[in-house]
């Protein structure tokens, strides 16, 4: 049987989009210090799984799963060297996680290369894929940051529907927001003049 359109009837598809909020961000030097451990600490965990996942390419043995890199990630939170881990929202360094999964699922697909390694200052960011909307105080301007606490945002435009997941990018002191909802924190003009 033809799947066409009876003469004279038109059909079109619609999909539902996520959309992308992005904000200024105005948090104290405090929150920006914290802004900045967590984005670190999501790159040294990103970092440590591609480490043992390229261990396992050249050992030709099958990659590790994602609950076993997330069973690393205990054990890491508790060694001395590494307990400085612990500061950063639990929630960013276990989605590290799963986006390191996911780009190895893509290598094995030849979708894409190995994952790289990422050096500071590379895209710096955490990702928070879990949002209560009792995080989002719309009225006074503020959302709730795990580990970080209520930060004060410039609304410049109204948000629609449920907020589901946030991107906070640290890059020279301002943050981005990517992959659906975020916040950018613009640099200071003293900051842009002086790089070069």
């Amino acid at each position: 049987r033809s799947m066409r359109p009876r003469e004279g009837r038109c059909r079109i598809e619609v999909m539902k989009a996520n959309i992308a909020y992005k904000f200024e961000l105005m948090p104290t030097r405090e929150q920006k210090r914290i802004f900045a451990q967590a984005a670190g600490c999501r790159r040294f965990v990103w970092n440590k799984a591609i480490e043992l996942q390229k261990r396992c390419l050249e050992q030709e043995v099958p990659f590790l799963k994602y609950t076993e890199l997330a069973g690393r990630l205990v054990l890491w939170k508790k060694e001395d060297d590494m307990l400085w881990l612990q500061e950063a929202p639990s929630q960013a360094l276990q989605q590290c996680l799963m986006d390191a999964s996911a780009a190895i699922q893509a290598f094995k697909a030849k979708k894409k290369g190995f994952p790289k390694f990422q050096a500071r200052g590379d895209g710096d960011s955490f990702r928070i894929p879990q949002v209560r909307p009792t995080d989002w105080d719309e009225a006074n301007g503020r959302v709730r940051i795990p580990k970080t606490g209520f930060v004060r945002f410039r609304k410049s435009r109204p948000i629609q529907g449920k907020i589901k997941q946030m991107t906070v990018s640290v890059e020279c002191g301002h943050c981005l927001g990517r992959d659906g909802d975020g916040f950018r924190q613009r640099r200071s003009a003293s900051s842009r003049r002086g790089r070069h």
